[in-house]
């Protein structure tokens, strides 16, 4: 189970589903809606409004409710909430999940939270696979976006692009999971997710789906590989003892430095972090014990399988 992070949930998102709770804590006090709105230090019509629920409380509210009851988000945080900031409603999980998992490893891979607060966005060369992503999304928050074919500026084919627009979302896979919005420079495994084989399966599943490589046919390629690479070396060496606890063992970190990602051209060189698997007996482990679940990846790894005498 997840601690309780409606504190941390960005101060205007609104809470749905309070008014048992809040007019309980109000009659305990044995004063008037205007005796506490004063209090408060706020008005007694939004005082009133968000008490009996006629207007969703947000979260700012609910933090001036600590000082009539010190425990009011542990209160709310066993009820059945459902979140809004705006028009749209969606749900915020109480628990981890394997879903949950795999979602934040492809999001640190191929994902991004914009910083207008407001987006989480995935590419992908293959519209199935965001169709998947898309899907995930919805089984966690019951929220599904928008996919769209973009142009690649280094390909002729052009890839997809899956559009989340859910403030709520982006909030909390910010505020609780520590994903940096706009540029990803300091990615993380959190510990909810790294002291949990299960779920750090999951995760890296995830992650190498997004960010992984093995050959497109396993048959011709001599010798055998699969590779990750991602910006943030802080990110790869997680990974690295993440594999570890797997018993899969890689070569040393390599930065490979680069003028473009994505298509997206810098003026000074940037680096890209890799971990390589080369020994037959790890990439073994690997197929065995975390595998593929991408589309594309999935129907190599099956050949690279075959080769392998799996």
């Amino acid at each position: 189970m997840l601690k309780n992070y409606l504190h941390l949930l960005e101060e205007n998102i609104k809470l749905i589903g309070t008014k048992k709770i809040l007019l309980r804590l109000h009659a305990k006090q044995k004063k008037s809606y205007k005796e506490i709105a004063i209090q408060l230090g706020i008005g007694e019509s939004s005082y009133r409004q968000y008490i009996q629920e006629l207007a969703h409380p947000p979260i700012w509210f609910i933090t001036k409710l600590k000082i009539l009851d010190s425990n009011i988000f542990s209160k709310l945080e066993n009820t059945n909430l459902k979140f809004t900031a705006r028009k749209q409603i969606t749900t915020l999980p109480k628990n981890l999940s394997n879903d949950l998992a795999y979602f934040i490893g492809y999001l640190h891979g191929d994902g991004f939270l914009g910083s207008d607060k407001k987006t989480v966005g995935f590419s992908d060369e293959y519209k199935n696979q965001l169709i998947k992503i898309n899907a995930i999304c919805f089984k966690i928050f019951n929220k599904k976006g928008k996919i769209r074919k973009v142009k690649s500026p280094i390909g002729k084919k052009g890839s997809y692009h899956l559009e989340i627009r859910q403030n709520v979302i982006n909030s909390f896979l910010h505020r609780v999971f520590k994903i940096p919005r706009g540029f990803k420079d300091h990615l993380e495994i959190s510990s909810e997710i790294f002291k949990n084989k299960n779920f750090l399966k999951f995760y890296l599943m995830g992650i190498y789906d997004a960010d992984g490589t093995l050959p497109k046919n396993p048959e011709k390629v001599k010798p055998n590989f699969i590779d990750v690479g991602v910006k943030s070396k802080k990110l790869m060496c997680q990974i690295k003892l993440a594999l570890k606890k797997f018993e899969i063992s890689t070569l040393k970190l390599y930065a490979r430095k680069t003028k473009s990602i994505a298509g997206k051209k810098f003026k000074k060189p940037s680096t890209i972090w890799e971990l390589r698997i080369r020994r037959k007996s790890e990439i073994i482990r690997f197929l065995k014990e975390i595998g593929f679940n991408h589309p594309i990846k999935k129907k190599r790894m099956k050949k690279l399988q075959k080769k392998l005498g799996l």
